[in-house]
């Protein structure tokens, strides 16, 4: 049993053994902690308390419809929020406006873009509720992207013209061809989206809003609707990140995978201190046995000491003065292989004996 255990110990002191133990111990300690953070369920939510960054938005539009040549209304252009006759609409004259105020500066980016959509609506169930059949965008404004550094505010503000004809139009050659009625409206839409990285580097700005008018098609008369005017208010908030719950299976495997990871670590970080020390005393020992080889006798078994007066030598060179004047030679038994060399020298019943050890200086 002692000399297989020997042998286990001196397989897994060799380097490929070690080598296989680190990435063993290294894959442990990974999925140790990999287990450590998925036992614990974290949570998050905004601190109303701490506000790191507050913004104002004011959205909205204007318009003004400008009527074809007729006698009967005065009023040209017609102003907002009146009934208008669609016989006589020519166009619209329609502004949009988008203002964002900050409570600190900030490098921000913007994007914002105009699209015209027709939707056509069918009704599709007995209580009159309707439903999307048709949507065509009709793209007024690309995208623009711009930015403002270190600043707390832009302003956009984009006119154009609506062809209120032309989308009328359209609706009832899309009825004519498809032969089925539909309500219908056009939907113009400014989409402006918002971003910025607070000093923090945790928080983010994300915004995007919208401003909306919404033209009915295909009615005689008609009023336009939407959020001509609107403010928003938001705030960003620090993040306050805590333990909810703790997983007690997958802890408990953490903290074992954890433990045996660095105990096989702490054992192969001792061979490597040990193989030093034991490469010290193999280097001692070698030196003596070729140094002084015709004169030491190696034995196979060691001596019993209680025949003899043991007297302990201190160091070689004392074993050698004893040989020169003795003329008997020294005997050499290791009774643990890479660990200790006894060298002794017997003379009637005194036994001189020289220990050389691991560790020894």
């Amino acid at each position: 049993m002692k000399d297989k255990k020997g042998h286990i110990a001196e397989l897994l002191n060799t380097t490929p053994a070690r080598l296989i133990l680190i990435i063993l111990a290294l894959i442990l300690l990974f999925f140790s902690l990999k287990l450590g953070i998925d036992s614990l369920s974290w949570k998050s939510k905004r601190n109303s308390d701490n506000v790191l960054y507050s913004y104002n938005i004011k959205k909205g539009y204007s318009y003004a419809a400008n009527l074809l040549p007729n006698e009967f209304i005065d009023e040209n252009p017609q102003g907002m929020n009146q009934l208008y006759i669609s016989r006589l609409i020519n166009n619209f004259d329609v502004v949009m406006n988008y203002s964002y105020s900050a409570s600190k500066p900030l490098n921000l980016k913007y994007q914002y873009n105009i699209v015209a959509s027709i939707v056509g609506e069918y009704h599709n169930t007995p209580d009159g509720e309707k439903a999307e059949v048709w949507v065509k965008e009709f793209p007024v404004l690309n995208t623009v992207e711009k930015t403002a550094n270190n600043s707390n505010s832009f302003n956009i503000q984009e006119k154009f013209t609506v062809d209120f004809h032309y989308y009328d139009n359209y609706v009832k050659e899309f009825m004519r061809q498809i032969g089925v009625t539909i309500d219908a409206y056009l939907k113009l839409e400014l989409e402006v989206t918002t971003d910025g990285e607070l000093e923090d580097n945790m928080n983010t700005l994300h915004d995007t809003q919208t401003v909306t008018m919404k033209i009915p098609l295909n009615e005689d008369v008609f009023a336009i609707s939407g959020d001509s005017n609107k403010t928003v208010d938001k705030n960003i908030s620090s993040i306050n990140t805590y333990v909810e719950k703790v997983n007690p299976e997958k802890l408990v495997i953490c903290v074992v995978m954890f433990v045996i990871s660095v105990a096989i670590l702490i054992f192969v970080l001792r061979s490597l201190f040990r193989g030093v020390k034991k490469d010290r005393y193999q280097n001692q020992k070698d030196k003596i046995l070729k140094d002084y080889g015709d004169i030491i006798v190696e034995t196979t078994s060691p001596v019993n000491f209680n025949d003899y007066q043991v007297i302990h030598v201190k160091n070689f060179n004392e074993m050698i003065d004893l040989e020169e004047e003795l003329h008997v030679p020294i005997l050499y038994f290791e009774p643990a292989v890479g660990q200790e060399s006894w060298f002794m020298l017997i003379h009637d019943k005194v036994l001189y004996k020289y220990d050389l050890k691991q560790g020894d200086d």
